[in-house]
């Protein structure tokens, strides 16, 4: 969460406002007061009972949007997350879940070591912050997602819960700037263990196996400079 009276820049405020519009518009022509009603309606047309619904039916009915028109599909599952936890919406399959891929968890995966770039130039846009091209952009969080996909098949745990727990880390752990391997801060480490749960000392949870930790160079290594509507 963004801290009270903290400034945020939204990037790109005209094309975010297009989105809006036309997701209202969608959402008129559908006959909806909002996107649970038309996700109920949705349901209803297929002919389909409330716990008959899989995932890639909802995928699916967001596809009209253009706000959800990403091929990697980042917002539509972290959508999906919130309505699943919150228990406004239910699925036959969550498992089947992906996570969403953003610019954390692209900087988590790059430190951590579950992806390289063996691309020379690509390494060296990413440590310059220079500029990627879409298809680079593209490339990139296809690898990265197959890398955590492959994390849960080994771990055998929900999607909603690996994606909590990499997301938190990177939040209190891996910021852009300055990466907290060992943090000294009390208040910080109370709030990460109560945001995921588990048993932390006064250190990032993956301390032990994340290859930033022990090559500080490696820990330049940001997500790409890309600018996209769709994360």
């Amino acid at each position: 969460m963004t801290p009270r009276n903290t400034i945020v820049t939204i990037f790109d405020p005209e094309k975010r406002l297009e989105l809006w519009k036309d997701a209202a518009n969608r959402l008129l022509a559908a006959q909806c007061n909002d996107i649970l009603e038309y996700l109920e309606n949705v349901r209803s047309k297929l002919q389909l009972e409330k716990l008959q619904v899989k995932v890639k039916d909802i995928l699916e009915a967001l596809e009209i949007f253009r706000a959800y028109q990403d091929p990697l599909r980042k917002k539509s599952y972290l959508l999906l997350k919130f309505l699943l936890r919150t228990g406004l919406l239910e699925v036959v399959d969550p498992t089947t879940l992906k996570l969403p891929i953003d610019n954390h968890l692209i900087r988590l995966a790059l430190r951590i070591g579950l992806v390289e770039i063996i691309d020379d130039e690509l390494k060296k846009k990413i440590l310059l912050h220079n500029s990627i091209s879409e298809k680079e952009d593209r490339i990139l969080r296809e690898k990265i997602l197959e890398a955590y996909m492959y994390v849960l098949e080994v771990s055998g745990l929900p999607p909603i819960i690996v994606d909590d727990l990499f997301w938190h880390v990177v939040r209190f752990c891996c910021q852009k700037e300055s990466p907290n391997c060992e943090s000294r801060r009390k208040d910080v480490i109370e709030e990460l263990k109560q945001r995921i749960s588990i048993k932390i000392e006064n250190f990032c949870p993956f301390i032990d196996s994340c290859l930033s930790a022990s090559e500080e160079n490696r820990r330049r290594l940001v997500e790409p400079f890309f600018r996209s509507i769709y994360y």
